[in-house]
């Protein structure tokens, strides 16, 4: 008996002194491995993804505005030239600096002729869009439309 218990001894404590492959720690180090690979992979395309559609949508804005600009330019600049032919060219500018007046976060004024055409300008039709930059650094969209009257182009209004 007593051989019986050494060698079951010996046995399991032979068992225990071999090393057994741990494959749980080989498993776990690959698994955090792909797990890296696949978060910075897909943060990577994430981003890259934000930033394209913040462009896109970057643009679209200034696209908006600038159809904005247009829009207002035209109803003004046909405003002005009415204004013109039944009072006078002087009416006609007190009536764009009432229009001016009336909302802090659009400027119109009057200038004489259309600017030269700038590197950030677009031409539709016969209006002038410029991008430019206040001196707080913020960009923003100038529009030009010419004013005629009989024919005659008497200057441009700037929105």
């Amino acid at each position: 008996m007593a051989e019986r218990t050494a060698v079951a001894e010996r046995g399991s404590s032979d068992r225990t002194s071999h090393a057994i492959p741990r494959r749980g720690v080989m498993t776990g180090k690959l698994v955090w491995k792909l797990s890296l690979a696949l978060t910075l992979s897909m943060s990577f395309v994430l981003s890259t993804f934000a930033f394209l559609s913040v462009q896109q949508h970057i643009e679209l804005f200034l696209h908006d505005k600038a159809r904005d600009g247009r829009l207002v330019g035209h109803a003004i600049a046909a405003a002005f030239a009415a204004e013109s032919e039944l009072h006078g060219e002087p009416a006609a500018r007190r009536l764009l600096s009432e229009a001016d007046a009336r909302d802090p976060d659009v400027t119109m004024r009057w200038v004489e002729g259309m600017p030269e055409r700038a590197e950030t300008a677009s031409l539709q039709g016969n209006q002038l869009t410029v991008l430019e930059g206040d001196s707080r650094g913020i960009e923003l969209v100038v529009t030009y439309t010419p004013v005629r009257v009989q024919g005659r182009e008497l200057g441009a209004i700037e929105i």
